[in-house]
C-alpha cells in the first residue's frame, strides 16, 4: 500500500512539474514564433486645445496721397508706410482625427509691435527772404492681429501634423497722420501750426498659412511653427478732373511665429472613450454618425439690396433711392457636427467670394448762361460675405437631414460714387470719382436640407441664407432730410459638398479622473463633452470717455479757453443666445462658444457752448453685443462648473448727435462696428440629472479708443496776435459691463 501511494505521490507531482515547465516556458516559444500585438495606445489629436504663441511679423501699407496737392503741386505725393514687429498672444481650437488627417477650427488673437512710417516735405515754398515748408509723416502701428481659421492636417508620424489653414482674419490698424505747416517772414514774424490726427480702424480679410505641429514627450503638450499671410484688401480710391487721385493698395502682413498649446483629451464618459488608436490595428467599424469635423466649398447665386434716399441739389433736384444688386457667390465652409439621436447640431464657419453688383444713376440738366448736364452714379459691390454659425437639424431619414441656422456675418461692401458735370456750352466740365471700402456686420439665418452620398463621407447640400447688415445712418439739416438709409440685406441660394471627418472608433477606457472627495457621484453615461444651444438675458453698464478742449493763450483771440467733457455712460437690458461646443477630461471642460445679444445699452449728453445759445445732445446706443471665445473651467461637483473665458468681441455702437439753436436744427445718426476683446468668468449647473445647464456670468467688454485730433496754431511776433491756440479732441477706451443669467441645452 505503501509503494502504490508512493508511485502515485511521485506521478502526480512529475505531471504538476511538466504543466509547469509547459505554462512557464509558452511565452518563450510564442515569442520565438511571432510577437504578441502591441497594447492599443488611446491617445488622439482630438479635441480642445488652448495655447499661446510668439514670433515675428512684416506688413506693408502701399497708397498714393497727394497731401500737399494745393499747397505745392510739384510736391511728389506721401507714399508707402511698411511695418515689423514681434507678435505675441493665444490660440484656442478644436481637433478631429480620422486616421491619419486632422481637421480643424481655431481662433487666435495676437498684440503686436508691428510698426513703421513715411514722410515727405515740400521745401521752401514761399519767395525768399521768406521762407515755408511744410512736411507730412504717416505712422502705421498694428495693435492687434486675430482669425478664425479651418485647418486641415496629415500625419506623416503619429506624433507630427503638417497642415494647412485658412480663414477669416482682422487687425486693428492705428494710422497717425502729422501736418506741419512753418513760415517766417522778417517784415511780418513767424507761425507753426501743427495738426496731429490718430485714427483706429479695423481692416477685415483673409488669412491662409501652413505649419507643422508635434507632441512633445508622449504627453498632451504640443508645439508647433507656422507661416501666415494676411490680406486686409484696398481701402478707398478718389480722383477729381485736374488733381492726383488718392489710390491705395491692398494692406498685407506676413507673420512667422511658434507656438505651444494643452489640449484636452478624448471624450470621458463612464465606460468608453471617443479617440482613435494612433499605432493600434484597425479596429472594427462602428455605425456611420453624422458626428466629427467636415470641410468642403459652395456655390451658388445671391441678391442685395441697398435702400437709402440720397438727393443732390444742382438747378434742378433728383434723388437716388438705392441699389439692387446680383450675382454669383462661392466658397468654402468648415464646422464640427455632434449627433444624438436624431437631433444633429453644430458650429459652421463659412467664406465667399462673390460677384454680387448692382448700380443705380440719377441727372438733371441745366440751361442759361451754360448748359449742360449733372450725373450721379452709385455702384455697390460686395465682395465677400462670411459668418459663423450655429446649425440644428434633425434626421427625418437616416441620411437625410434638415436644418435651420442662424449666428454672426460679415461682408466687405465697395461702394463707388461717380459724378459728371458737363457742360455742353459754357464752363468747365468736372469728373470725379470715389471710392469706400467698409466692413459691414449683422445677422444671417437660413435653413437647408443636407444628405450623405452613397454610403460615404461625402455630404451634399442645399440652402437659402438671408443676411441683414443693418442700415448706414441718417442726417438732417433743419426740416429736410438730405440722407437716410434701410437695411442693407443679401439672399443668398447656393449648393455644397463637403467632407466629414470620422470620431474614429472606440477604444477602452482609461481610469477617469477623481472628483473632490466631498463630490456627489457621477450619473453614468453623463459627460459635459458635447454641442449645446441656448438663450441668455441680463443687465449692462457702458462707458465711452471723451473731451473736446479749447485752450487760448496771448491776445489770440477774445474766445475764452473751455474744455467741454462730453463722456456718455450708458445702462440696459441685454438678450440674446449663446452656443458652443465642450470637450471634458476628468474634472477640466473647455471649449469654444459663440453669442448674439440685442441690447438696451443707451445713455447721452448735452452740451452747452460758451457764449452761445447752441445746444448739442449727443447719444449713445449699444444695438448688439458679440462674441467669440474660449471657455476653461474646472468641476467642483460633478454637476457643477466655475469657468473663465475671453476671446474676441464686436458691438454694433449706434450714435447720434442733435444740435438746437434759436433759428435751426441740424443731426446726424452714425452706425457703427466697434471690436475688441472680452473677458470673464462664470458658474454652470446641471439641472435635475437632465442635460439642461443653467449659468451666471460677468463679462468684460474693451473695444478701444476711437481716435484723437490735435490742432496748434503758434503765432510768434506777429501783431496783434501773439500767442497760440491749441485745439484737441481725445477718446479714451469704450468698454462695455454685463451680468448675465442664461439656459442652455446639451447634445450627447
Amino acid at each position: 500500500m505503501r509503494t502504490m501511494h508512493g508511485r502515485a505521490l511521485k506521478t502526480s507531482l512529475l505531471a504538476s512539474v511538466t504543466i509547469a515547465a509547459i505554462t512557464a516556458s509558452a511565452p518563450a516559444s510564442a515569442a520565438n514564433k511571432a510577437p504578441p500585438p502591441a497594447a492599443p495606445e488611446t491617445w488622439s489629436w482630438s479635441g480642445v486645445y488652448i495655447g499661446g504663441h510668439g514670433g515675428y511679423g512684416w506688413a506693408r501699407d502701399p497708397f498714393s496721397d497727394p497731401v500737399f496737392q494745393f499747397k505745392n503741386p510739384a510736391t511728389a505725393p506721401l507714399t508707402d508706410a511698411n511695418s515689423k514687429g514681434g507678435v505675441a498672444g493665444f490660440q484656442g481650437g478644436i481637433n478631429w482625427q480620422s486616421g491619419f488627417w486632422v481637421g480643424g477650427v481655431e481662433i487666435d488673437l495676437s498684440f503686436t509691435g508691428m510698426k513703421g512710417s513715411t514722410s515727405i516735405s515740400t521745401g521752401n515754398i514761399a519767395t525768399p527772404p521768406a521762407s515755408e515748408v511744410a512736411t507730412a509723416t504717416q505712422t502705421d502701428k498694428f495693435d492687434w492681429l486675430g482669425s478664425a481659421r479651418a485647418r486641415l492636417g496629415y500625419l506623416p508620424r503619429p506624433n507630427v501634423l503638417l497642415y494647412g489653414t485658412a480663414g477669416p482674419a482682422w487687425t486693428r490698424l492705428v494710422q497717425t497722420l502729422e501736418q506741419t505747416d512753418s513760415a517766417s517772414d522778417p517784415a511780418v514774424g513767424s507761425f507753426t501750426t501743427i495738426l496731429t490726427q490718430t485714427s483706429p480702424t479695423w481692416r477685415f480679410g483673409a488669412v491662409a498659412g501652413v505649419g507643422a505641429e508635434a507632441r512633445l514627450w508622449d504627453s498632451n503638450w504640443l508645439a508647433r511653427v507656422e507661416y501666415l499671410h494676411y490680406d486686409f484688401g484696398k481701402s478707398e480710391v478718389s480722383s477729381e478732373t485736374g488733381s492726383l487721385p488718392f489710390t491705395s493698395g491692398r494692406v498685407t502682413a506676413d507673420v512667422v511665429r511658434a507656438g505651444l498649446g494643452y489640449k484636452f483629451g478624448q471624450d470621458t464618459v463612464i465606460g468608453r472613450t471617443v479617440g482613435i488608436p494612433v499605432k493600434a490595428p484597425r479596429m472594427a467599424a462602428t455605425p456611420w454618425t453624422w458626428s466629427g469635423f467636415y470641410i468642403g466649398g459652395h456655390a451658388g447665386f445671391g441678391w442685395g439690396h441697398d435702400p437709402f434716399t440720397e438727393p443732390f441739389f444742382f438747378s434742378q433736384t433728383f434723388t437716388l433711392t438705392g441699389v439692387d444688386s446680383n450675382g454669383f457667390v462661392g466658397g468654402f465652409q468648415a464646422g464640427g457636427n455632434w449627433q444624438t439621436g436624431a437631433w444633429v447640431a453644430g458650429l459652421e464657419l463659412d467664406l465667399s467670394g462673390t460677384g454680387i453688383k448692382g448700380s443705380t444713376s440719377g441727372a438733371a440738366s441745366f440751361t442759361g448762361a451754360a448748359t449742360g448736364a449733372n450725373t450721379v452714379t452709385v455702384t455697390d459691390e460686395l465682395e465677400l460675405i462670411g459668418s459663423a454659425r450655429a446649425r440644428v437639424g434633425y434626421l427625418v431619414w437616416p441620411d437625410v437631414l434638415l436644418y435651420g441656422t442662424g449666428g454672426l456675418t460679415w461682408t466687405r461692401l465697395v461702394q463707388t460714387e461717380d459724378d459728371a458735370t458737363i457742360f455742353t456750352s459754357g464752363g468747365t466740365s468736372s469728373v470725379s470719382s470715389d471710392t469706400q471700402v467698409s466692413w459691414e456686420f449683422g445677422w444671417v439665418a437660413g435653413l437647408g436640407i443636407e444628405s450623405r452620398l452613397w454610403n460615404s463621407n461625402w455630404l451634399a447640400r442645399i440652402e437659402y441664407l438671408h443676411y441683414d447688415f443693418g442700415d448706414s445712418g441718417s442726417s438732417f439739416d433743419g426740416p429736410v432730410v438730405t440722407f437716410s438709409s434701410g437695411h442693407l440685406t443679401t439672399d443668398v441660394i447656393r449648393g455644397g459638398l463637403s467632407y466629414k471627418f470620422d470620431w474614429g472608433p472606440v477604444a477602452p477606457a482609461p481610469a477617469v479622473t477623481a472628483m473632490p472627495l466631498k463630490a456627489r457621484p457621477a450619473v453614468a453615461g453623463f459627460s459635459w463633452s458635447g454641442f449645446y444651444l441656448g438663450g441668455h438675458a441680463g443687465y449692462g453698464w457702458g462707458r465711452d470717455p471723451s473731451s473736446e478742449s479749447l485752450i487760448v493763450s496771448g491776445n489770440v483771440t477774445t474766445i475764452p479757453s473751455v474744455t467741454l467733457d462730453t463722456g456718455i455712460s450708458s445702462r440696459g437690458g441685454v438678450v440674446g443666445f449663446q452656443a458652443g461646443a465642450n470637450r471634458q477630461l476628468g474634472s477640466w471642460v473647455a471649449g469654444l462658444e459663440i453669442d448674439l445679444s440685442a441690447t438696451g445699452i443707451k445713455g447721452s449728453t448735452t452740451i452747452q457752448f460758451p457764449g452761445s445759445t447752441e445746444i448739442r445732445t449727443d447719444t449713445d446706443k449699444f444695438d448688439t453685443l458679440a462674441s467669440a471665445r474660449a471657455r476653461l473651467g474646472y468641476l467642483v461637483w460633478p454637476d457643477v462648473l466655475f469657468y473663465g473665458t475671453g476671446g474676441l468681441a464686436w458691438t454694433r455702437l449706434n450714435q447720434s448727435s442733435v444740435t438746437v439753436d434759436t433759428s435751426f436744427a441740424s443731426g446726424s445718426s452714425t452706425p457703427s462696428w466697434e471690436f475688441g476683446w472680452v473677458a470673464g468668468g462664470g458658474g454652470e449647473t446641471r439641472l435635475w440629472d437632465s442635460n439642461w445647464l443653467l449659468r451666471l456670468e460677468y463679462l468684460h467688454y474693451d473695444f478701444g479708443e476711437s481716435g484723437t485730433g490735435i490742432g496748434i496754431s503758434q503765432f510768434v511776433n506777429r501783431p496783434p496776435t501773439i500767442g497760440s491756440i491749441a485745439e484737441t479732441s481725445t477718446s479714451g477706451r469704450l468698454t462695455t459691463d454685463v451680468v448675465r443669467g442664461g439656459l442652455s441645452y446639451k447634445l450627447n
